[in-house]
Parts: C-alpha cells; sequence; structure tokens
C-alpha cells in the first residue's frame, strides 16, 4: 500500500530496490560488492526481502550466516555495505532509524592478517615456468614490477603510459581509489609489456576465476609454497622496494597508498625478517655440537653485522618519526 505522498512503504520496499535506486552514482568495484550481497541475503532470507524484515536480530543473524559462509574480510565487507543501504534508507525517509549495530559489534576483533610476499628467488622461480595462460604470468610479473592492483592492470592502456623525463611512465587513476599514481617503468617492466599496440589495452587477460586457478597451478609448477593471488604481487612490490633501499615515502607514492602509514606494515615485515636471521644465528652458536673456533667466530661476526643492519633501521626510522613529531619505539635486539 502507497503512503498519502506515493511512495511505498518499507513494508513494500525491497532492499533490492534500495541498492538499484543508488547503483547509477556508485563505481563499477562497488555494484560487484552490492550484487554479491545481494547474493547472499537471498540465500538468507529471500529475494522479496524488505525494509521492515530488517530488525537487529536479523543482522546478528545475518551476520552468523556470512561467517559460516566467506572469510572474515568478507562479512566486514557485507555488513558495512548493507549498513549503508540501511543509512540511505533512513535518508530517503523511508525508516525512521537504522536497526543495525554497529560493524564492530557485529564481527570479532580481526587480527591483521599476514601479507604473502615473494621472494626474489621466487620470483625467479616463476619467471622460469609455464603458466596456463602465458597474459596472466606476464600480467602478474609486470605487477610485481609496478605494484599495481589487479583492476588497474585489468584497465591498462597504452594511453596510460607517457614519457616524463625520458623515462616511460605510467599516469593512472586507480579503480579503487579515484586518485592518480605516477609509476615509472624499469627494463624489466618495459620488457614485459612489449611494442606499443596504438590505443588497446596492455594485457588481454581472462576472467578472475581463470586468473586466480592459473596463479595456484603456476606456483605449484614453480615449487612456491605460498598461496598465490595476484594481490601477492602488490605486496611483493612493496617489500622488495623497501628492502632494496628505496626510501619509505617513495614506496608509498608509488603504491599510491592514501597515507605512509599502511607502507610503514612492509617495513615491520622487513624488520621481522631480520630479527629471524638474528634469532637463527645466536641459536647457532648455543648449539652444542662440535664446532671449531673460526666458525664460532665467523657466526658472531655474522650477528653484529646483522644487529648493525637493524640499528641502522631503526635509527632512519626514528629520525623520520622526530621530523612528523610521531613517536617511535626502538624494540630491544
Amino acid at each position: 500500500m502507497n503512503t498519502k505522498s506515493g511512495k511505498k512503504s518499507a513494508v513494500q520496499v525491497t532492499i533490492a530496490e534500495i541498492v538499484a535506486i543508488h547503483e547509477a552514482k556508485q563505481r563499477h568495484s562497488t555494484c560487484g560488492v552490492n550484487h554479491a550481497l545481494m547474493h547472499h541475503l537471498d540465500q538468507f532470507c529471500g529475494k522479496q526481502t524488505t525494509l521492515c524484515d530488517i530488525s537487529e536480530q536479523f543482522c546478528i543473524a545475518f551476520a552468523e550466516f556470512l561467517k559460516a559462509k566467506v572469510a572474515m574480510s568478507s562479512v566486514k565487507t557485507y555488513l558495512q555495505k548493507l549498513h549503508a543501504i540501511l543509512e540511505h534508507a533512513v535518508f530517503d525517509h523511508l525508516i525512521d532509524c537504522n536497526p543495525m549495530p554497529a560493524v564492530r559489534f557485529l564481527i570479532p576483533r580481526a587480527r591483521s592478517s599476514q601479507r604473502v610476499y615473494l621472494t626474489q628467488s621466487e620470483l625467479v622461480r616463476l619467471a622460469s615456468k609455464p603458466c596456463n595462460h602465458e597474459e596472466t604470468k606476464r600480467a602478474f610479473l609486470f605487477a610485481c614490477q609496478t605494484g599495481l592492483r589487479l583492476s588497474d592492470i585489468e584497465t591498462l592502456s597504452w594511453n596510460d603510459i607517457t614519457e616524463i623525463n625520458g623515462s616511460p611512465t605510467i599516469v593512472k587513476v586507480q579503480v579503487k581509489t579515484c586518485q592518480e599514481v605516477c609509476v615509472p617503468l624499469n627494463t624489466v617492466a618495459l620488457e614485459l609489456i612489449g611494442e606499443r599496440n596504438g590505443h588497446k589495452r596492455v594485457f588481454d587477460l581472462k576472467s578472475r576465476s581463470v586468473i586466480a586457478s592459473d596463479l595456484l597451478s603456476w606456483a605449484k609448477t614453480a615449487g612456491v609454497d605460498k598461496h598465490l593471488t595476484f594481490h601477492v604481487s602488490r605486496h611483493t612490490f612493496a617489500t622488495l622496494s623497501i628492502s632494496a633501499g628505496v626510501d619509505i615515502y617513495v614506496v608509498s607514492r608509488l603504491c599510491g597508498h592514501r597515507s605512509v602509514r599502511t607502507t610503514e606494515i612492509y617495513a615491520h615485515i622487513i624488520d621481522k625478517t631480520l630479527q629471524d636471521g638474528v634469532a637463527l644465528l645466536e641459536s647457532a652458536m648455543m648449539n652444542n655440537s662440535r664446532v671449531d673456533k673460526v666458525r664460532k667466530l665467523n657466526i658472531k661476526y655474522m650477528v653484529n653485522r646483522v644487529k648493525m643492519v637493524i640499528e641502522s633501521v631503526f635509527f632512519q626510522k626514528k629520525a623520520k618519526a622526530k621530523q612528523n613529531n610521531d613517536t617511535f619505539l626502538m624494540p630491544t635486539i
């Protein structure tokens, strides 16, 4: 039944209709999340779920339903999207208030996921082995050299590559953040893209499900014992860049991070790797097996050298933190 103003009441308006109203103003990637959310809602309670069906208990039950089906990061994404949809309904005066509790009350406090990245030797092994689709291999290795997300690789055209100060450079608005990123191309990246091909896309990729399958089988063929996803290429670019001594602020700009704090995560990964190396070396020194004096001295020298590297890294960070009026605590080695 319609209200006096001619608008539908909350009893009549479905969640799907609210999504459809606002989709025209949203990015393509956001629309994909909407459709995935509607798919899960359909499985949970049917397509004709109306606004009046949504209560606090409904949201709690839906959150539990999602936890049993998808990863926690996806649960959070879908619940945030549902919360935004209900906020739109409040704004449009279809409901008086948003019945959904804050997302942080619906899901447990998630630990930050461990970022998987490839070492230089693993990259070499992958490059030497065939992939089901060579275009997937070419695009992934290119992403390892540029840090571009899959969405940006998929939409990368030759028009996005220009010369700046004599160096071929990608100048592109990122699909996810809508912010421009500038990435100079090194010789490896240039070899991977080959000759300019008019104004067409640089890569002719298959669907994302095919790409995911390609990466898993490729890693197995290369003997890389890591769960290989396309985003691993981005983690690899950031981690290896910082390992090579590239300034963290430069890496942040190359990756298009909104804050350098996001990039600092990769610096912490490297710090942990160095510290693990020190622990292993010290463990070797404590071994009671018969080791000659020269070998012990060599190990001690290596421990001291690695400690010096770690202290140097932390000193540089402390100096930058001081410039930004930030606090920085140097861990005990």
